[in-house]
């Protein structure tokens, strides 16, 4: 492995290849000139090597936080193009790298040497942003398995509510890091024979897309990773989508909670119905609310492998509850399973308050406790 190390030192861009006759149109709005500057580097470097960036992009930066948005002449010039395309070239597989955390700042000390030119020309940058801006300290802060260590009682709470979540912190640089990798398969479904899986990949520019439940999908294919525009509100900022999580997802695996979740993911709960048996609920982590669940006959009722209860209270919990039931009693009328449903619905609901109710109370009385 390499034993070359990145870390935030800004390097200048004459005599790396990039040309800067042909700057990106991308505009950089900061009242921290280093952080236009490593921005505009990016840009070029995407667009020099393969990348697209909408011309009507604009990145804007205040304090610790950044967001991506566009203006309403270069929407209206030119709709249909991908606010960022980043070839595959030109993403960053992080697998292999070695990362570390030194006197405050990120730094990549191995594992360098499979990189190409253009692919350490960004990683370079991208740190010196992080470490502008503090990410892993910020990182330390929010991730609940990093900010939550010694409080095993909330740690504990946390994890009845996922179960794939152990709460077993990483390293904060490998934290962090975590937090801005994506899955990249050039496949949206894999031929026949192929056995190529997933690779870790650091895209640049991912940190200017904030998430948003109607934000653009990261659309991986053959040629890279794109994002669409989808602009809201009257700044016309433009947010990506990290995927269907709910809140409690997000805040353990990013460290935020959304305000607009679409759904919550029920806790792993059972439910006792007279005449019916007991309906177990499993528990299990991105799981979109689109996909059905696995129904699985048990000794004394059902298992469902996972619900969701969409936050519109739309009619899909009750619909994969009553397939459930179906299966412990096929000749029942329609609505007879429809009221069983709706029972057991209401119960598990119910629990679910009660889980929230307690977790709510545990953070305050650990933010009660800190702040003494």
């Amino acid at each position: 492995m390499s034993t070359s190390r990145l870390d935030c030192a800004r390097p200048g861009m004459p005599g790396h290849g990039i040309n800067a006759s042909k700057p990106s149109a991308m505009k950089v709005e900061s009242e921290h000139g280093d952080v236009a500057g490593l921005f505009t580097e990016i840009a070029d470097i995407v667009d020099e090597y393969g990348g697209h960036l909408h011309p009507g992009l604009i990145i804007r930066n205040s304090g610790q936080s950044y967001c991506a948005a566009i203006t309403p002449q270069g929407l209206a010039a030119a709709p249909e193009q991908p606010l960022i395309a980043i070839p595959r070239s030109l993403l960053i597989p992080v697998d292999g790298i070695g990362w570390q955390v030194r006197d405050g700042r990120l730094q990549a000390v191995s594992g360098l040497s499979d990189l190409s030119g253009p692919q350490r020309l960004l990683l370079e940058r991208m740190l010196s942003l992080y470490n502008l801006a503090g990410k892993v300290e910020e990182a330390c802060r929010t991730l609940p398995a990093l900010a939550l260590q010694g409080q095993e009682g909330l740690l504990e709470l946390l994890r009845r509510g996922r179960r794939h979540w152990a709460g077993t912190p990483a390293p904060p640089a490998e934290a962090f890091i975590g937090t801005r990798t994506l899955a990249y398969s050039q496949y949206r479904s894999p031929p026949v024979g192929a056995t190529a899986r997933p690779v870790k990949v650091l895209m640049p520019l991912i940190d200017v897309l904030n998430h948003h439940p109607g934000g653009a999908p990261f659309a991986a294919s053959v040629e890279g990773v794109s994002v669409a525009v989808r602009a809201k509100g009257e700044d016309l900022e433009c947010f990506g989508s990290y995927g269907f999580r709910d809140a409690l997802s997000l805040l353990l695996n990013y460290g935020f909670a959304s305000t607009q979740p679409q759904f919550v993911q029920s806790i792993a709960c059972e439910v006792d119905l007279a005449g019916w048996g007991r309906l177990g609920i499993q528990r299990q982590d991105f799981i979109p609310p689109r996909d059905l669940p696995r129904i699985d006959r048990t000794h004394d009722g059902v298992s469902i492998s996972h619900l969701n209860l969409p936050a519109d209270r739309s009619r899909h919990a009750p619909d994969r509850l009553a397939l459930a039931l179906r299966m412990l009693r096929p000749g029942a009328t329609g609505d007879v399973v429809e009221a069983a449903a709706r029972e057991a619905g209401a119960q598990v609901c119910a629990l679910n308050r009660t889980y929230y109710q307690q977790l709510s109370a545990a953070v305050d009385a650990a933010s009660g406790a800190r702040a003494q």
